[in-house]
C-alpha cells in the first residue's frame, strides 16, 4: 500500500512539474514575449518620429551615440543601484528597478537603431539582400566561434526585484569573467591534483573569484579524495 501511494504521489508530482513547465513557456512565448515586442516598437518608432526624422543619417548617428552614452551610464550606476536595491522593499524596491530597467531599456533600443539604420545607410545599399546575407553570415559564424551564438535568443523571464540583494540589478554579462575563472578552476584542481597537497608557494595559489561557489571548489577535493582512493 506505501509504495503505491508513495508511486502515485511522485506520478502526481512529475505532471504538475510538467503542467507548470508548460504554463511557463506559453506564458513567455505568448504573454511576456508579445508584450516586449510592443514596447520595443513604440520605443524605436518614436525615436524614428522624434529624432531628426527629415535626416536617416543624422538621426541613426544620434542614436546611436545617444544609445551608447545611456548604456555605460546604466552599467556605471548599476553599483549605486544595487546598493539601493539591496536597503529598499516592496514597493520602492520595484519601482528602483523598473526605473533603472527602463533606463537600460532607452539605451539599448537607441543602440540597436542606431546600428540597424547605419547598416542600411552605409554597408552595401544597393543591394539589399546581399548586404543582409553578408551581416547575417558573417555575424552568425563569429557568434559561433566566440561561443556566443545564445545571446541571439531573448532567454528566460525574471520577476523584478525578486532576486536576492541586489542582484536584480545585475546585468548579465559574463564571457571574460568565465573564461578567466574556468581557467583559475583548472589551475585550482591541477594543484589538488599534486601529491602534497599543498602550494609550493604563496604566489602559486590562485585567486579566486568569490562567485565561484565554495561547493564547487569542495566537488574538486572531495573527487580527488575519492580517486586517491581508488
Amino acid at each position: 500500500m506505501y509504495q503505491k501511494y508513495r508511486s502515485g504521489n511522485l506520478q502526481a508530482k512529475i505532471q504538475k512539474s510538467i503542467g507548470l513547465y508548460i504554463l511557463d513557456c506559453l506564458f513567455s512565448v505568448v504573454v511576456v514575449g508579445v508584450l516586449v515586442v510592443f514596447v520595443w516598437r513604440g520605443s524605436w518608432i518614436l525615436v524614428d518620429i522624434f529624432l531628426y526624422p527629415e535626416d536617416l543619417t543624422r538621426s541613426a548617428w544620434g542614436s546611436l551615440v545617444i544609445g551608447y552614452v545611456a548604456v555605460v551610464s546604466a552599467f556605471l550606476l548599476q553599483p549605486a543601484a544595487k546598493f539601493l536595491c539591496d536597503k529598499a522593499s516592496g514597493t520602492s524596491r520595484l519601482l528602483i528597478s523598473d526605473i533603472v530597467n527602463l533606463y537600460a531599456l532607452f539605451g539599448t533600443v537607441n543602440v540597436w537603431r542606431g546600428i540597424w539604420n547605419l547598416l542600411e545607410i552605409y554597408f552595401i545599399p544597393d543591394d539589399v539582400v546581399l548586404s543582409c546575407w553578408i551581416t547575417h553570415v558573417v555575424s552568425f559564424s563569429l557568434l559561433i566561434l566566440m561561443s556566443c551564438s545564445n545571446s541571439l535568443l531573448v532567454r528566460g523571464v525574471y520577476i523584478d526585484a525578486e532576486e536576492p540583494a541586489g542582484k536584480c540589478m545585475d546585468f548579465p554579462c559574463y564571457y571574460f569573467r568565465v573564461m578567466f575563472q574556468e581557467r583559475q578552476l583548472r589551475k585550482l584542481r591541477k594543484i589538488h591534483t599534486n601529491k602534497q597537497g599543498t602550494y609550493t608557494s604563496y604566489d602559486e595559489k590562485p585567486n579566486i573569484d568569490k562567485s565561484i561557489t565554495i561547493s564547487v571548489i569542495h566537488n574538486i577535493i572531495v573527487e580527488n579524495k575519492s580517486n586517491t582512493a581508488s
